[in-house]
């Protein structure tokens, strides 16, 4: 039969909650409030005769679109419902006037890999995801002097394109309620990025400049932990000696990430 592909309803949140252990990850699943405001409305479901079969989240940046998850149940992989949903996205995200796409991916899953390079994704680099004890921070090399401030809608476009970050990614951060820091030095330079998320714990994107930056960037997210927290995520984005210095450090990796880009 026929796979089909709708949008997610209401209804649809256990259906998500029951496919997420399918991804490996340990991040907590979203309650019913977060899946209707922030998963929801982009969410698609993958269906045949009535059944449903898997589902992709995806967000639209600007001029960009991102594929947040997609989870085919394990009874029905390498059916074509993975590819059915990821082209309903391709098609709305080019009719919303993107021009390209990104994902992210293990690459130990060759099957995935294999349908994303198909439809036109390539490789762009590697994240690792850590943990690190907050204990551990003040083991840290010290940090240049710099000082931490909060990020301003104003700061958006400039923070975009300091840190290649897709354009609306860091808006879209902000009314997830992430605590967007950056650090700044004596000559008034951005020198690091990072979005925290109290709730995982975590934080995403954790940018610097230099790998040095990372205990000052640190010591400016611990104030924003939630009471009684011992360690915190941390998602690296293309950076070996800011991974390099943390692990020396205690940080323990979670998960190796890649991250790949196609053209719409």
């Amino acid at each position: 039969m026929k796979i089909t592909v709708r949008p997610a309803t209401i209804e649809d949140h256990l259906l998500y909650l029951r496919l997420l252990p399918e991804l490996g990850v340990d991040d907590p699943p979203p309650d019913a409030a977060r899946w209707a405001s922030e998963l929801l409305p982009t969410t698609l479901v993958a269906e045949r005769a009535g059944e449903a079969l898997g589902v992709c989240t995806w967000v639209k940046l600007e001029g960009s679109g991102h594929v947040r998850t997609l989870i085919v149940d394990p009874r029905e992989r390498r059916t074509g419902a993975g590819r059915a949903l990821l082209e309903v996205v391709e098609r709305r995200l080019r009719g919303a006037g993107c021009t390209s796409w990104a994902l992210n991916v293990k690459p130990e899953n060759v099957a995935a890999i294999r349908l994303y390079v198909s439809l036109g994704f390539r490789r762009a680099y590697a994240s690792v995801a850590l943990r690190l004890d907050w204990a551990a921070v003040e083991h840290l090399p010290v940090s240049p002097r710099v000082l931490a401030r909060a990020v301003t809608p104003e700061d958006d476009a400039s923070l975009e394109q300091l840190f290649s970050l897709p354009a609306g990614q860091v808006a879209g951060l902000r009314q997830s309620k992430r605590v967007l820091l950056t650090l700044v030095n004596d000559a008034g330079q951005v020198t690091a990025l990072s979005a925290f998320n109290p709730s995982y714990p975590g934080a995403f994107p954790f940018r610097a400049k230099e790998p040095v930056l990372a205990r000052a960037l640190l010591e400016a997210m611990r104030p924003h932990a939630l009471a009684g927290a011992q360690w915190t995520g941390l998602v690296v984005e293309d950076d070996d000696a800011l991974v390099a210095l943390l692990r020396a450090h205690g940080a323990t990796v979670r998960m190796n990430i890649d991250h790949y880009v196609g053209p719409l």
